[in-house]
């Protein structure tokens, strides 16, 4: 991740092989729209809810307050020329501190959701396909026992048709003889 204050005007949040950029005043201003647009992100904050399950109610929500160093301490200049100023500057990093940590503890308990519904998925597809294969070989079991009985049936019926000519043989060889 690149992060160029102020004058330079840098953003770069880069994520194995994909990046985001925002080097320029247009890139940023076509992100924030993106993030408007998309998830509801408005001025430093916002949220967005995933459907995680079959239906609409099965969702998670992330929210993300207003992370800007104007939010992170409540307006005010940071003075650190007097012991009164960096005093008050010690406070207001630690405010700030703690607020960073908490939306960290959200979006990382927000993750844990995440991953849990994956590993829920994930076995409800291997649940799904070993129900499936029971059935296929339960469908072929099935077909296997008609096609031996079948062939049973077919063999008897024709020791019987033989037995039946052979007695009828022996009939016209009494009745001849």
């Amino acid at each position: 991740m690149t992060l160029t204050a102020d004058n330079g005007d840098t953003l770069i949040f880069t994520n194995g092989e994909n990046n985001i950029s925002l080097a320029n005043n247009a890139d940023a201003i076509s992100f924030a729209d993106a993030l408007s647009r998309d998830f509801g992100v408005q001025q430093g904050a916002g949220g967005a809810t995933f459907q995680v399950g079959a239906d609409g109610s099965d969702s998670v929500e992330l929210s993300i307050g207003n992370l800007s160093t104007s939010a992170l301490f409540n307006g005010q200049n940071l003075d650190i020329l007097s012991l009164e100023g960096a005093q008050a500057a010690f406070s207001a990093i630690g405010s700030a501190i703690n607020s960073l940590t908490a939306q960290r503890a959200n979006i990382g308990s927000f993750q844990q959701s995440l991953d849990f519904t994956a590993a829920n998925v994930d076995s409800a597809i291997q649940n799904q396909d070993a129900a499936r294969a029971v059935l296929a070989d339960t469908d072929f079991a099935e077909e296997s026992t008609a096609f031996a009985s079948l062939t049973v049936q077919a063999r008897a019926g024709i020791a019987a048709l033989a037995q039946t000519n052979r007695l009828s043989g022996n009939l016209l060889q009494l009745l001849g003889g």
